[in-house]
């Protein structure tokens, strides 16, 4: 596992929409990061893994998304 390790609390948007973020933390510190989702967004894990800059992809079924932002 790497040293750093980033969660995204979000939605499938908001985790595609951080990853650059996420890029930039590996970037700045030499090395792959591991993500951490939640297990309602788990069916990401595989694409999501599979860019240079993720270590590994933990799915955290644990974690309940609560869905109460309104769509716009």
């Amino acid at each position: 596992m790497s040293r750093i390790i980033a969660s995204m609390p979000g939605r499938h948007g908001d985790i595609l929409w951080g990853l650059p973020a996420v890029r930039a933390l590996a970037e700045q510190s030499g090395e792959p990061v591991t993500l951490v989702i939640s297990g309602k967004y788990g069916s990401l894990s595989s694409l999501v893994s599979r860019q240079p800059y993720i270590a590994q992809v933990i799915v955290d079924t644990d974690w309940l998304v609560e869905e109460t932002a309104p769509m716009t």
